[in-house]
């Protein structure tokens, strides 16, 4: 072969080398920075598994995961806690209820999931406080939207056979779903350059949330989630958290019947909106006194649904919101 066919090869092949070794020492370096200057995104990855159906992700099964925040540092760091159904609870929930109460299982995004605040501190623990015969699962998972729910709900829901489900509709309930890549699961700069390519859209989505398109979308995954309901006799109740969305209930015939129909429709749709309105939000999610709040919201509405007297259940006023 020409020798100076051989020193033109060679030449390309350490400029190769070279360019991957600056390429690589570049991302190590950039990891790194990343990971030291910014709050960490790793907890939510953490905390998930990857799933073939159309939720994406669920909760990761006995996992515990210890939370700063994501984009504005948290006043202390919280306890995400999953038991061994993917569920955030203490310890594992038997299919059947325990005699003598009333189960409730809430579904929802990260504001039902309970994003800023321990375990103990979610508006479904502060409902078992306020009324003992009230057993308030958690199936919340962060990131989800109305297709991701009505999912979750069908595959879910009959494990634990509620009394009542309680959707906590947020706003952005109506985007697409969530896109999760394998390779920003294990890279914090990964995770950073998918969150800021996510918000350099967020306007242009937050803009759709209203188009005839999302709407179409939400309403029938909304009408799939309350036919399932209806099919296994499980009330449903729809908390906005932005009152103006309650307007697409009637959008749907059977949401329209089935939520504002006067009379049978009683306690079906509820707005909390001054709930956050008024919260001090951490990292962009309800606080603990926001949770106290919700809870006893949830409570009184519960309450007055006619919810059958057991005998566990002592009639009395809720207690007062119990703030740590």
């Amino acid at each position: 072969m020409n020798p100076k066919w051989l020193a033109i090869r060679k030449t390309h092949l350490v400029s190769c080398v070279v360019a991957a070794f600056l390429v690589s020492t570049t991302l190590i370096a950039a990891e790194i920075t990343v990971r030291m200057v910014f709050l960490p995104l790793s907890a939510f990855r953490d905390g998930i598994a990857l799933v073939s159906d159309t939720r994406r992700y669920v909760p990761k099964p006995n996992t515990r995961v210890r939370f700063k925040g994501m984009y504005s540092a948290l006043p202390r760091p919280v306890t995400w806690e999953f038991n061994a159904q993917g569920m955030r609870a203490a310890g594992w929930v038997p299919s059947e209820k325990r005699e003598g109460t009333y189960r409730i299982a809430t579904f929802g995004d990260s504001e039902t999931f309970g994003w800023s605040v321990d375990f103990a501190e979610t508006f479904q623990q502060q409902m078992e406080l306020r009324n003992p015969a009230y057993e308030v699962l958690n199936l919340g998972v962060p990131g989800y939207n109305i297709a991701n729910v009505a999912e979750h709900v069908v595959r879910t829901a009959m494990l634990y056979k509620p009394d009542l489900l309680i959707y906590l509709i947020n706003p952005n309930d109506f985007d697409p779903p969530l896109e999760i890549h394998r390779v920003a699961i294990h890279s914090e700069l990964a995770r950073r350059l998918e969150c800021l390519y996510r918000q350099a859209g967020e306007r242009e989505i937050v803009k759709n949330r209203q188009s005839p398109a999302r709407v179409r979308a939400f309403t029938s995954e909304l009408a799939r989630m309350t036919q399932f309901c209806e099919e296994n006799r499980i009330e449903l109740m729809a908390a906005f958290i932005d009152e103006e969305n309650r307007s697409v209930l009637k959008e749907d015939p059977l949401l329209d019947a089935y939520f504002l129909r006067p009379g049978e429709s009683k306690g079906r749709v509820l707005d909390v909106s001054d709930v956050f309105r008024q919260d001090q939000r951490q990292d962009g999610h309800l606080s603990r006194e926001g949770h106290c709040r919700l809870a006893q919201r949830f409570v009184g509405v519960v309450s007055r649904r006619g919810v059958p007297r057991t005998e566990a259940y002592r009639p009395g006023t809720p207690s007062q919101p119990r703030v740590p």
